[in-house]
């Protein structure tokens, strides 16, 4: 998921986010703006998301997920190794043919970083939690119809 503000320090050829605690971490992932392509505003945790919620009854789905694969564990990666997880997760997401896959975009409130997204109509809880596991996430943002967008942290936070 999306880390923010994180100071970013570059030892030859290592490259390392720093943070105080995963209580950091779950900070920033709280204050991201979860963006999707089809939508004015952005998806935000302990918040109803209306145009989401029509973007439900319209596919007739009652629950969803948010996900990426960027940056495991919070450790900073090339763009090049980034969007290549992607691709492997959205090839995994899409062996579900009843969901519906929007592409996103996890950004800082101040868009000092990003990450590239996809919203999955019709993925429960427990299936967006192993694949999170599976991209090796610390967390990942879910919902159902009528409920407010939740982070779920994962066994490796």
């Amino acid at each position: 998921m999306l880390i923010c503000r994180a100071e970013k320090i570059v030892l030859s050829e290592l490259t390392i986010l720093n943070y105080n605690s995963m209580a950091d971490i779950k900070s920033y992932y709280l204050a991201t703006n979860y963006k999707v392509a089809v939508f004015t505003l952005p998806i935000r945790i302990g918040q109803i998301h209306p145009e989401l919620e029509a973007l439900l009854l319209s596919y007739g789905h009652t629950q969803w997920c948010y996900l990426t694969s960027w940056n495991p564990r919070s450790q900073w990666q090339e763009l090049e190794t980034n969007q290549s997880r992607n691709k492997e997760l959205l090839s995994m997401i899409e062996e579900t043919p009843s969901y519906k896959v929007f592409p996103g975009v996890g950004e800082s409130p101040d868009g000092d970083w990003s990450e590239e997204s996809f919203l999955i109509l019709g993925m429960d809880e427990k299936a967006g939690y192993r694949l999170a596991v599976k991209f090796e996430q610390n967390a990942f943002v879910c919902g159902e119809k009528g409920s407010v967008a939740k982070l779920v942290m994962t066994e490796l936070s």
